[in-house]
């Protein structure tokens, strides 16, 4: 079996390190960055299956993390990103940035735990 590589950006340590241990006890390969600027980086250098990514962080929002990806490689153009945050998508004006940019899911962390979040990561990985 091939491991699948999982990159979750997210500044909130706590939780960023509970769903890194969640994701490794279902047999996922974890790489972890505390913010944008660390994220992008590690994701253009290590190309994971799949990005696990918070929008509002220090540095650099994962709005524009995703844009970036999508933009400026081709890995990135095509890489499943799963948005994990705390705002739910209340305006048009967000929707008309986000959805361009194909998210697979958007989660709010309040409504999800980390095995809503593995399942949706499953699913996205045809695990």
């Amino acid at each position: 079996m091939i491991t699948k590589h999982v990159l979750i950006i997210e500044d909130e340590a706590e939780l960023r390190k509970l769903l890194a241990r969640h994701l490794t006890s279902r047999g996922l390969s974890v790489l972890e960055a505390e913010n944008g600027t660390t994220g992008l980086s590690t994701a253009l250098d290590k190309q994971p299956d799949l990005v696990l990514l918070d929008l509002h962080m220090p540095e650099m929002s994962g709005y524009q993390v995703l844009k970036k990806l999508r933009s400026e490689s081709a890995w990135g153009k095509t890489v499943p990103v799963i948005i994990l945050t705390d705002t739910p998508m209340n305006s048009e004006h967000e929707r008309e940035e986000i959805e361009p940019l194909h998210p697979l899911h958007y989660i709010i962390k309040a409504m999800a735990d980390p095995e809503d979040v593995f399942q949706k990561i499953q699913s996205a990985l045809l695990l």
